[in-house]
């Protein structure tokens, strides 16, 4: 995530849609021209095939405040 603004970013929430999804943004503050990386850690426990889910990230953007991004792959056993 990048803050093209010149305002401070503010990082409100981050969620997955999973419950075998554990995300954490690096940072929740970002300076203007300043980026980050967010964490998504996946357990599939015992699900095969193609998956896909959403990350939701709020943040203080007045433009979008709402941004989603997604996390897909195909699991082999």
């Amino acid at each position: 995530i990048e803050n093209g603004g010149n305002s401070d970013l503010i990082i409100r929430a981050v969620k997955s849609s999973c419950g075998c999804t554990v995300v954490l943004p690096e940072k929740d503050t970002l300076r203007p021209g300043e980026l980050t990386f967010i964490d998504a850690t996946f357990k599939p426990g015992d699900q095969t095939g193609v998956f896909k889910y959403a990350i939701t990230v709020i943040s203080n953007d007045p433009d979008t405040y709402k941004k989603l991004l997604f996390i897909k792959g195909h699991i082999k056993q």
